[in-house]
């Protein structure tokens, strides 16, 4: 497929080669015709859980589907644990101390979350 593609055009070259409708897309999305339609106009964008399931149906890789390519990035995606400086991560929170309304419960009884 082309990467210069944006993803709603990805989105209908591979519907269109799968021989799908878009009717028929939104079905084994689990979604309605008119939010499939709204990612291929460029209206909406789909959350993580429909990109993964498009990326199963149209049978690629997430990166295809949303057309990244990692040897493009100028930058390293994540960062080793060693070439960080000390004391640059942000630091843990002090603990806290337990509520009032939690120190007060009953000790001779185990808590039960619901009836």
């Amino acid at each position: 497929m082309d990467e210069t593609l944006f993803f709603n055009q990805r989105l209908r070259k591979r519907r269109a080669a799968a021989r799908l409708t878009q009717a028929q897309t939104a079905d084994a999305l689990c979604i309605t015709r008119q939010c499939y339609a709204s990612y291929e106009e460029a209206r909406a964008e789909p959350p993580l859980r429909v990109l993964l399931l498009m990326a199963a149906l149209f049978a690629c890789t997430l990166d295809e589907l949303v057309g990244f390519d990692a040897a493009k990035t100028s930058r390293p995606l994540v960062q080793p644990t060693a070439a960080r400086k000390p004391g640059s991560g942000r630091k843990p929170k002090t603990p806290r101390r337990p509520s009032p309304s939690i120190s007060s419960l009953p000790s001779n009884r185990p808590f039960a979350p619901w009836p």
